[in-house]
């Protein structure tokens, strides 16, 4: 990160978003924390922690294969 201090104003007037939270130290760094864990998740721990993500993958996934395996199939 920047050593530089970024001033709340500064942003606004760049347009950017949710400026008080970037330069909040505390938020900024829980953030970057809950970013870290997710990433450090297994595969297992992620299923348990996020079940409806992986129930929402699966039928969009599923539903994809199912139209391209239809359209691909001879017309008899």
């Amino acid at each position: 990160m920047a050593s530089e201090k970024v001033d709340v104003d500064e942003l606004r007037e760049k347009n950017v978003y949710q400026s008080e939270v970037l330069v909040d130290k505390d938020l900024m760094s829980d953030a970057f924390h809950g970013e870290d864990r997710e990433h450090e998740m297994g595969v297992w721990e992620a299923t348990k922690n996020y079940p409806m993500a992986c129930v929402w993958a699966f039928i969009f996934c599923f539903a994809i294969v199912c139209i391209f395996h239809s359209t691909s199939q001879p017309q008899l």
